[in-house]
């Protein structure tokens, strides 16, 4: 079977067993990467009853993709662990008389990335980049380490640092979170919204996906985005489960996360969980060193549904899949202040360092201001990650939410 497409979808050729995923490419740009043991079985029914190949072999085009389908490319068909040409076409998706090429308003190549939306990569981009993304990550983990709490590098980032010593070329972003000595969800949730204030407060713009999600947005002279940090909470749970909303949670002992160790990315050393390994084994799974760029991120909502994934970095279920909150953007504001809102027996020990502190007699939450002002709003905003219809329970009078009425659905990145 050849390789073949249409504005429809792509059919690859019969590929080796060995090969788990691939990269399509028009010309020499990357355009899309495939999970070949991803592809969902609605995918399969909807391809096998249009007369194309389903299972490994056929796969729709990312909606994301389909406004570029015109005009002609050469496509082609790469190994993504070691960037094999595997096979090669001349596709025509109209009768227009141009390239097809996905780019964005300056020229730079663009990707579908793990969110299913186009962005650059690192690859792509220009030579600084990955320079300015590890110099923002340093940034970040010494705000957060100032503010109390323990940050440590996750996802693609801690995935590359240990796999490469190196940002993963096809990855958009650095990923950064914090270990909270909250055992509580909601606690957990109350003092990511209060770390977000705290990062808006030193002039950040910063985009929140959840209470324990949120993205910072760095821009380029022109306005656009040059690159973002993610920044999540992780924390145990009673049932000695390590969470890291929205897609981590997985059996890990406390001497397995700290003290923590080190993870060198281009020669920085940053802060990482003590067994790395075990850690990325939650959050990918046994074949974490096995690169694969096309690699989606599947979080069910309920139990039932993590049940039939049947991963263990994908059975997010009320602890680490039921504190998001609406999806908003806020960009940098004036220094503002406001009640602590965190519970005292889960105040953040003091960690100048990497290893785990012993909480103070006396301990102060993270995210006390300097100077007290009047509390905010006291319900959390309804939905879910991802912006869903489903409401979330409204927080306690006593400890009222940071995040008040300043709320605006957009899409998760």
């Amino acid at each position: 079977m050849p390789l073949r497409a249409t504005r429809r979808a792509v059919t690859l050729p019969e590929l080796p067993a060995d090969v788990r995923s691939v990269d399509l490419c028009f010309g020499e740009d990357r355009v899309w990467s495939i999970d070949l043991d991803a592809a969902p079985p609605v995918w399969r029914r909807l391809l096998s009853g249009r007369g194309l190949a389903g299972g490994r072999n056929g796969h729709p085009w990312p909606a994301a993709l389909t406004p570029h389908l015109r005009g002609s490319t050469a496509l082609i068909l790469r190994n993504s662990a070691d960037g094999r040409e595997l096979a090669r076409t001349e596709v025509r998706f109209t009768d227009e008389e141009r390239p097809a090429r996905v780019v964005d308003e300056t020229g730079v190549p663009l990707a579908v990335n793990k969110w299913g939306r186009l962005g650059r990569t690192l690859d792509a981009g220009d030579d600084g980049v990955q320079d300015r993304i590890l110099d923002r990550t340093e940034e970040i983990i010494g705000h957060l380490d100032r503010m109390g709490l323990r940050p440590f590098i996750v996802g693609g980032t801690l995935l590359g640092a240990v796999r490469d010593g190196a940002l993963l070329p096809h990855d958009d972003d650095a990923d950064v979170a914090y270990l909270s000595t909250c055992t509580n969800p909601v606690d957990v949730a109350r003092e990511g919204l209060a770390v977000g204030h705290r990062l808006e407060a030193f002039g950040y713009e910063l985009v929140r996906h959840s209470a324990t999600h949120m993205q910072l947005h760095f821009r380029e002279p022109g306005g656009g985005v040059d690159h973002y940090v993610d920044v999540f909470a992780a924390f145990f749970t009673d049932d000695g489960l390590i969470n890291q909303p929205f897609h981590v949670r997985g059996p890990m002992r406390t001497e397995q996360m700290l003290p923590f160790g080190s993870a060198a990315i281009a020669g920085r050393s940053f802060p990482a969980p003590a067994d790395t390994d075990h850690w990325l084994t939650i959050n990918y799974d046994e074949n974490w060193r096995t690169p694969i760029p096309g690699y989606r991120l599947v979080t069910p909502s309920t139990p039932a549904a993590a049940s039939r994934t049947g991963s263990a970095s994908s059975t997010a279920t009320a602890s680490s899949g039921t504190i998001g909150i609406a999806a908003v953007r806020m960009r940098p504001a004036a220094a503002r202040t406001g009640s602590c809102i965190m519970p005292r027996s889960c105040a953040p020990a003091r960690a100048s360092t990497w290893a785990a502190a012993p909480a103070a007699s006396e301990p102060r939450c993270a995210t006390d201001p300097v100077e007290p002002a009047r509390a905010p709003p006291d319900r959390m905003p309804p939905s879910s990650p991802g912006g869903s219809s489903r409401r979330t329970t409204a927080a306690p009078r006593s400890r009222p939410s940071p995040l008040g009425a300043t709320r605006a659905s957009i899409p998760r990145p």
